[in-house]
């Protein structure tokens, strides 16, 4: 006795907490349909509906199959009389239990509806072979087994297609029409059923049409009318008035929907008023409207929650449609990148059209038209004489264009003779110069401006064909393992509706999973990331989470990635050029999405604030770059891009960037110029060195992407040029400094750019020559809980 108390404590434990941890509402709405559908008849004396529905929870749900077991053994024991209740009672036992331990998932589709047809014949045909041996119920049990095995097929159907509703994906036309031949099946079980003297039936009725009428107009509340209304037809009482009266009721309701509740409700009772005239015998005016009002009442308190139907039109983007949207917006961006394109051909045509014309020539006609025309002497000089005056203006022209201006003594000899006007045509050739000039000036600047404008435009073009070639990057998924991690998790208990399993782009995976709302608050972080990390062989944690409240309808989407199996330790040394306030070196280290981390190291062109100014605008813009996802690669092109159509000057920094991913190690080096940079491992010192130019002074640049896999205890060193380039031009053996990293007993980072950094200045005579900037990363391991 006192050994099987223990036993029996832990047991009833186990079941408490079994039952807090399901969906009790479920169990309870399970055995209340099932009291509702075992007492649905149809034509009369047939009751089809309560054992295919316990057939189809026992094989889709077995859970609540229970509870569904003790609604219809009581809704059978309240309707049906006599010898027939023996026989549904034992067609009911029968097939729970061959079918509740029913754990084939590959069976055809006729193959339950079969067996509950061969079920139920068998079990009540024992019955009427014993009690009552006549041809007519015989007739009546092979409709009435042809009808439970066909029902079958659609609970299972409409079972199984619940959760999907429920979560606000589009069912199919068999599912939504599995669906309604259930919901019929309830409104037929709740016949005679009354409260406060009101039918439940004719209310809830009621209440469907009217939604109805609310979202589909008018053609969709008759629709639910007609359906509503052939109830009494399938119980036995065959009758078209309910129709009749259903389906205008469901009309006039839908065409003053516009005016949302108000107005259908106003349209269903306008109909009932006009036919409770034609049909007092059936339907007594008072009793209707009372219905009528209790399930206006139910409208307008039952409301879908705002966020519920957000959710559904979230949950309807399909991955195709998201595939396409990512498509079509490349192609426009791709259309506006050769718009950018186009119109900078433009402006290269206006400028080879651009006629070449001779300054000289120019303003020698100038002048001649200027002072020559109002001289008495233009005759003489230009129709006479014109070879000898072109000859004198023209050395004139040239000494001015040599000189820079002419006065008066310095014409020629034959000019001094022959011209009357030289102190005016002295003037006329020093303005004009001086207007020439100008003009030429401005030219230039605009030549200037246009090119500077071609540029700006390029380099807009290549940026928005970056960005579509990165959103036609299409998202790889593996599906063998999604389907293998479901049914892991399956054989442990935990029911998901979708796992995707996405191939990220450093080989890891990051895992999205979507199911009904979480049973206990975290259970996602608690349950189900530690089973996918048993399965997987790697800790796996929550990366991001959308949950419904507990109790509330709706689903859970959550998102796995890798834990960091590394962490960054980050050190820093600068020092401005002597004699300078700010340095136009700039270090950044940042933590970014999907467990990557980022050290950046800027150089800017010279020193003081412009050099400072030039590096923090490219500092800031890759920042934002790498926190948006973009890949390094890209977002050190556009940087380029951005700095070199910034201004027609010649301005440019030296680009040092380093990702590392905190999951598996990995590192990619990008260098754009500047000094290398040292790795320090078990394995000695790798100098990885630039191999492209620096960014802002070519228009397109390939970037290349050295790629090493750190361990924990590796060091990397970045520097700019000021410290490297007084420690390599120090006297000394050739390898000395990576002799001195390797030698190096510091594993601090901040002691190691200390020490760097001090070196360097004693180095160049305890003085900055240059800006000088070190920035040291440690990898250690990182410590999981």
């Amino acid at each position: 006795m006192l050994k099987v108390l223990p036993r029996t404590v832990n047991s009833t434990k186990d079941l408490w907490t079994g039952l807090l941890h399901t969906r009790w509402y479920s169990y309870l709405g399970a055995g209340i349909l099932g009291l509702f559908l075992a007492r649905a008849v149809v034509m009369g004396e047939l009751y089809p509906f309560g054992v295919a529905f316990l057939a189809a929870l026992c094989v889709s749900h077995p859970g609540p199959a229970r509870i569904a077991l003790i609604g219809v053994v009581l809704g059978t024991l309240l309707t049906i009389e006599g010898s027939s209740m023996v026989g549904y009672l034992l067609s009911i036992g029968v097939v729970y239990v061959v079918l509740y331990r029913y754990n084939k998932q590959d069976y055809h589709w006729l193959t339950i509806p079969a067996l509950v047809f061969a079920i139920h014949l068998l079990a009540r045909g024992s019955v009427i072979l014993i009690m009552d041996n006549r041809l007519y119920q015989w007739i009546g049990l092979a409709f009435e087994s042809f009808f439970t095995g066909v029902l079958t097929l659609v609970a299972i159907n409409c079972v199984q297609s619940y959760p999907k509703a429920l979560r606000g994906f589009t069912l199919t036309t068999e599912e939504k029409t599995s669906m309604g031949l259930l919901i019929l099946g309830i409104l037929v079980g709740l016949g005679q059923v009354a409260v406060w003297k009101l039918g439940i039936q004719s209310v809830i009725s009621r209440l469907l049409v009217l939604w109805g009428g609310l979202l589909a107009g008018p053609g969709g509340g008759a629709a639910v009318g007609v359906a509503v209304g052939i109830v009494p037809s399938i119980q036995g009482t065959l009758t078209t008035g309910p129709i009749a009266f259903y389906a205008l009721a469901g009309l006039l309701g839908g065409v003053f929907n516009t005016f949302r509740k108000a107005g259908v409700i106003v349209g269903f009772t306008l109909a009932n008023l006009i036919l409770s005239l034609f049909f007092t015998e059936q339907i007594a005016i008072l009793d209707t409207l009372k219905e009528t009002a209790a399930a206006s009442l139910l409208f307008i308190l039952f409301q879908v929650p705002q966020a519920k139907q957000q959710y559904l039109k979230y949950e309807q983007k399909t991955d195709d449609h998201i595939k396409n949207t990512k498509l079509h917006t490349a192609d426009k961006l791709q259309k506006i990148a050769q718009v950018f394109v186009e119109l900078r051909t433009v402006f290269e045509i206006q400028e080879k059209n651009k006629k070449e014309t001779n300054e000289l020539n120019v303003l020698f006609n100038k002048v001649a038209s200027q002072v020559c025309e109002k001289c008495s002497l233009h005759r003489v000089c230009w129709e006479q004489d014109f070879y000898k005056t072109y000859r004198a203006m023209l050395e004139a022209c040239t000494k001015l264009e040599s000189a820079g201006s002419i006065s008066e003594k310095e014409f020629g000899t034959d000019l001094k003779r022959r011209c009357v006007r030289l102190r005016e045509l002295s003037v006329a050739l020093n303005s004009q110069l001086e207007l020439l000039k100008l003009i030429n000036s401005y030219e230039k600047q605009l030549v200037e401006c246009r090119e500077l404008i071609n540029n700006q435009l390029n380099g807009v073009a290549n940026i928005i064909q970056d960005f579509s070639e990165e959103l036609k990057t299409e998202v790889r998924c593996d599906t063998n393992l999604s389907s293998y991690l479901k049914e892991k998790l399956k054989e442990k208990g935990i029911e998901v509706d979708e796992i995707t399993v996405i191939d990220l782009a450093d080989g890891e995976k990051e895992i999205h999973i979507m199911q009904t709302h979480c049973p206990e608050k975290n259970w996602c972080k608690s349950l189900v990331a530690p089973n996918i990390s048993q399965v997987l062989g790697k800790t796996y944690v929550l990366k991001s989470q959308e949950c419904r409240s507990l109790g509330q309808n709706g689903s859970c989407s959550y998102h796995l990635v890798p834990s960091r199996a590394m962490q960054m330790n980050v050190g820093k040394a600068q020092s401005p050029k002597e004699g300078v306030a700010v340095s136009g070196d700039i270090c950044s280290a940042l933590t970014l999405p999907n467990h990557r981390f980022a050290l950046i190291l800027v150089d800017g062109m010279g020193v003081g604030p412009e050099a400072h100014a030039e590096s923090t605008v490219a500092v800031n813009l890759l920042e934002k770059l790498l926190l948006t996802g973009l890949s390094p690669e890209l977002a050190v092109r556009t940087v380029n891009t951005a700095l070199y159509i910034r201004s027609p000057k010649e301005k440019f920094v030296t680009l040092d960037v380093v990702i590392v991913n905190q999951i598996n190690g990995q590192a990619d080096f990008i260098k754009m110029g500047g000094a290398p940079t040292f790795l320090r491992s078990a394995k000695g010192i790798k100098i990885i060195r630039a191999s492209s130019p620096p960014a802002g002074i070519l228009q397109n640049i390939e970037v290349e992407t050295i790629r090493h896999v750190l361990l924990p205890g590796n060091i990397i060193l970045m520097m700019s040029d000021g410290i490297w380039d007084v420690l390599y031009n120090t006297d000394g053996p050739a390898g000395w400094f990576e002799d001195l990293l390797t030698q190096l007993e510091y594993t601090d980072p901040q002691q190691i750019a200390n020490y760097i950094l001090f070196l360097a200045k004693k180095a160049a005579g305890n003085k900055a020559l240059d800006d000088m900037s070190i920035q040291v990363a440690r990898i250690e391991q990182r410590e999981i809980a």
